[in-house]
């Protein structure tokens, strides 16, 4: 795990200013969960030219509506694809399908939901303790030398499919539910 640094807190404030915004009165809302950032961790380019080059930082954004996976790159990128572009990307034997996202003050970045709404999760503690549960797996998959991490294709379609069943299960194991992912159970 890393410190916060300004990419991340940059990222925190901007949710943040959503949530007392145009997010206020949504009812969608969970009235126990404020914005916070859990887990963010370099994410290493392991391609044979840039052996261990720091590429982003990955962790979790928890809002008052929603739970997401984000990739964000280490320094502040244009847009190179159109916003909502699926991009997947591969942690050890694990597999996301990521949403391209962009702001003028943060970039690009890309978003991958855990959940949302936010039934499942009862209060600020349940929440960090799920987000802090999904950096656990993410981490021991990465820990995998079978594939590199963080390696990212660009699928030529933009329709979003909000399956995080599918995208939380590991590639070479049996299914994995989300429920089970984040309860255990």
């Amino acid at each position: 795990m890393i410190e916060q640094n300004e990419r991340v807190t940059a990222l925190y404030q901007h949710f943040l200013a959503i949530a007392h915004t145009s997010m206020a009165d949504m009812p969608l809302n969970h009235s126990n969960i404020t914005v916070e950032t859990i887990g963010f961790r370099v994410v290493h380019d392991n391609t044979d030219a840039n052996v261990n080059e720091p590429r982003a930082l990955l962790g979790v954004l928890i809002t008052p509506w929603a739970m997401n996976l984000v990739w964000l790159p280490t320094v502040y990128q244009a847009l190179t694809q159109p916003v909502g572009a699926m991009v997947h990307h591969e942690f050890g034997d694990m597999a996301f399908d990521f949403i391209q996202a962009f702001d003028e003050a943060l970039g690009a970045y890309q978003t991958c939901s855990l959940e949302s709404p936010l039934e499942s999760v009862l209060d600020q503690e349940q929440a960090r303790w799920v987000a802090l549960g999904v950096m656990s797996h993410l981490s021991q998959a990465m820990a995998n030398p079978a594939k590199h991490a963080g390696t990212a294709t660009r699928h030529p379609t933009t329709t979003v499919q909000h399956t995080p069943s599918a995208l939380l299960a590991p590639t070479a194991r049996p299914s994995l539910s989300r429920r089970r992912l984040l309860t255990g159970r």
